[in-house]
């Protein structure tokens, strides 16, 4: 899985340092893609350096008071070439107040770019997907929500086991390292929150953070801000 943005970085640079490029344009083109694919890159990289250091218990969070909506704006935003090039649709609701929570804000981020990441990769003909935040009660409940190939249903409780792939994705030979989802449980669980999952096969699934808020004075009814398209 690592070699398929190596290999587009590899191959963009060459084309980009022999000059074969007459357009200013494709420049730029063939720049942002190698920018994106680097991204990409340190990402799965990241994933696999920080479930190492899990598994040996060496895994630090930073936790501050952070706003989710601030997050997934991150996320979307690391996202936007992938998103806008596989040419998909993200549909965001967030609330107008604040929803805070106590977090590592890099973890949290890891955490939403995967599950989006992985909405993407198992979507099939539909290219949506659906990313909502809420404050309910005393929690902050994140869900990404796809119209994929989904999760057959004797193997929903062991989606988030390590290495674990479902026979479905492993038929379908869509790539992956079978560690992104577990990472996401593992960093959800280190800061008390815990992750559901609801899914049904050849129709989608819906993947739900469930983190403790933290407690606001003065605030009002929360309301939606609607909805907003990435694409």
């Amino acid at each position: 899985e690592l070699k398929t943005p190596l290999t587009s970085i590899m191959m963009f640079a060459e084309m980009l340092k022999e000059g074969r490029l007459r357009s200013s344009e494709k420049v730029r083109e063939y720049s942002r893609i190698i920018a994106a694919e680097s991204q990409r890159l340190f990402r799965m990289i990241t994933n696999v350096l920080d479930f190492a250091r899990m598994e040996e218990g060496r895994k630090e969070f930073m936790k501050q008071r952070i706003d989710m909506r601030d997050v997934v704006n991150r996320s979307l935003a690391a996202l936007s070439y992938h998103i806008s090039s596989s040419g998909f649709r993200v549909e965001t609701k967030m609330p107008d107040s604040p929803a805070h929570v106590l977090a590592d804000p890099d973890a949290m981020e890891q955490v939403t770019v995967n599950l989006i990441s992985n909405a993407i990769k198992y979507s099939d003909k539909e290219k949506w997907v659906g990313v909502r935040l809420e404050k309910r009660d005393s929690f902050v409940i994140l869900e990404v929500e796809d119209r994929g190939i989904g999760i057959p249903e004797g193997e929903k409780e062991r989606i988030l086991e390590r290495f674990y792939r479902t026979g479905i994705s492993r038929a379908s030979k869509r790539p992956g390292t079978g560690i992104g989802l577990n990472l996401v449980k593992t960093i959800v669980e280190a800061h008390e929150g815990r992750i559901e999952v609801e899914s049904r096969l050849g129709a989608g699934s819906v993947f739900r953070v469930i983190l403790p808020a933290m407690e606001e004075k003065g605030d009002g009814a929360d309301s939606d801000s609607g909805c907003l398209l990435y694409t």
